[in-house]
Formats: structure tokens, sequence, C-alpha cells
């Protein structure tokens, strides 16, 4: 079994440049959304456009709550739009973590999108608690 053809690297690196992904422009205007892994990267860019696009609560789902904070702080500033964001704790690798998180969330008056965001990037594969 062969690789990929050098036409075919070519085609994916030129499709890289040249092609444009639309941005969402739909309004979010009463929503609630959750984007887990929101701290940084494509998750806080996420949060960040939702909230411009007028979401009422984009709930930051993040391991660690400082960093969340921060990413809170920063989307407020770009969007200069505050008390739209609020950051909880979620730690994927952790099941009482995720109940936690999960019973709050049924507390929610609505829930309409959420964004599966978080991941990592482990060294080695290795079991957390046993529920892998």
């Amino acid at each position: 079994m062969s690789g990929p053809s050098i036409s075919d690297v070519v085609g994916l690196l030129r499709s890289q440049v040249t092609v444009s992904i639309p941005v969402p422009t739909a309004s979010f205007a009463g929503e609630t959304v959750i984007i887990t892994g929101a701290n940084t990267g494509l998750g806080r860019e996420a949060a960040k456009h939702i909230v411009r696009l007028g979401a009422s609560k984009v709930i930051l789902a993040c391991r660690n709550v400082s960093k969340g904070e921060e990413a809170r702080v920063y989307i407020e500033k770009e969007t200069k739009k505050t008390g739209t964001t609020e950051v909880w704790e979620l730690d994927m690798s952790n099941y009482d973590s995720v109940k936690r998180f999960a019973r709050r969330a049924e507390k929610e008056e609505r829930l309409d999108a959420v964004i599966l965001n978080a991941g990592i990037w482990p060294n080695k594969m290795e079991k957390q608690e046993g529920y892998e």
C-alpha cells in the first residue's frame, strides 16, 4: 500500500491556502451554548464568535478554572460584551467532574448547543480512572 502522491499533497496544500470556509453568521440570540476546552485555541475562538453572534449565555467548560477566567476576560475584552460568559469546571478525564458538570447543566433553563472541543495530546496512553 502506497502513501499519497505528490499531486495529492500539492492539492491539499493548495486547498489550505485558496479555499476559505464560510464564517457562521446565524444569530444565537437568546441561546445558551456550552463549549468544552474553551480556555484556549479553537474553543476560545468559537466562544468569542458565538458571543459576538448574540448568545445569552456561553458556558466555558474548562479543566482549569483560572485559565477559563483568563479566557472569559479575553472574550469580554475582544467582544466588548460582559455578563454573557461563565466558566464552569469540567475535567473530561475525571468521571466525578463530568457528573457534577452534567448535574449543573441540567438546572439550566435551556441548552441550545454544545461544542465538544476538549482534547489532550498525551505522550503515552494511560487510564485515568478505569472507565476508558
